[in-house]
């Protein structure tokens, strides 16, 4: 070990300053992610958070306490086990730094901090940690004729009916109770395509406690757009949510 260490040592000695004035994102982020006590709102791998432990303790406390009406009965929390492979890096900044704009989940009385100066690196680190290049959405060159077979896809009429849970834009969804989905013009936004089309396929294989459907198997839809393909129809769906960004 010594002999090793010290050919590293050879090797690398001419870049020492430098690399005493690297900062890891990787390293950055699990140091940061005990800092601030994430896991106290949120699951990660199979860590659940702190908070879901005591909400059964704490229930006495809220009795008499006026609930808001734009609360769901469902309140959990988003998990982060998938986090950086999920979602945009532009988009975990955005979150972090409280600059995301409209929030995902509006029905959650919680509300998600900011860490204005941890924000940036915190971002990059979540996405290497997953092995994920930063990452930022495109919404240029919107395939017209694909977003139409999309818009179709997720309607009741000929489509999987999606808007029964997820709200599309302005349009409310049509019906939901305990659970809401997330707005479609948010989608395109957040996720990351490989991550999209990986839920979409099998929402269960990620949160085996999801409302959400599974509507394929092994590529083959119920829909006969396509041919019954079903990554083109959610290529078409997704191309449809990115057309709704504004």
């Amino acid at each position: 070990e010594r002999k090793l260490l010290e050919q590293f040592r050879s090797a690398k000695g001419k870049q020492a300053p430098q690399a005493l004035a690297h900062t890891s994102s990787h390293d950055y982020t699990d140091r940061q992610f005990k800092a601030l006590n994430c896991i106290a709102c949120h699951d990660r791998d199979e860590t659940p958070s702190l908070l879901a432990s005591l909400h059964s303790q704490s229930q006495p406390l809220m009795q008499g306490v006026p609930v808001d009406d734009r609360n769901k009965v469902d309140q959990s929390r988003p998990q982060l086990t998938y986090i950086g492979e999920m979602l945009h890096t532009n988009y975990i900044e955005k979150m972090l730094n409280g600059t995301a704009g409209d929030r995902p989940r509006p029905w959650l009385a919680m509300r998600m901090p900011a860490f204005h100066s941890r924000a940036k690196l915190m971002a990059q680190g979540l996405s290497r940690q997953h092995g994920m290049p930063p990452s930022a959405p495109k919404f240029d060159k919107i395939d017209t004729e694909k977003s139409t077979v999309g818009k179709k896809l997720v309607g009741s009429n000929g489509g999987f009916a999606c808007n029964i849970c997820h709200a599309d834009g302005d349009t409310k969804a049509t019906a939901a109770f305990e659970v809401e989905g997330i707005n479609f013009d948010q989608v395109a936004r957040r996720l990351r395509p490989g991550y999209y089309h990986r839920w979409m396929e099998n929402p269960q294989s990620i949160t085996p406690t999801t409302k959400m459907p599974r509507y394929t198997q092994n590529n083959k839809s119920p829909l006969p757009d396509y041919n019954n393909d079903a990554q083109k129809q959610f290529d078409a769906i997704l191309e449809y949510f990115r057309s709704l960004e504004k």
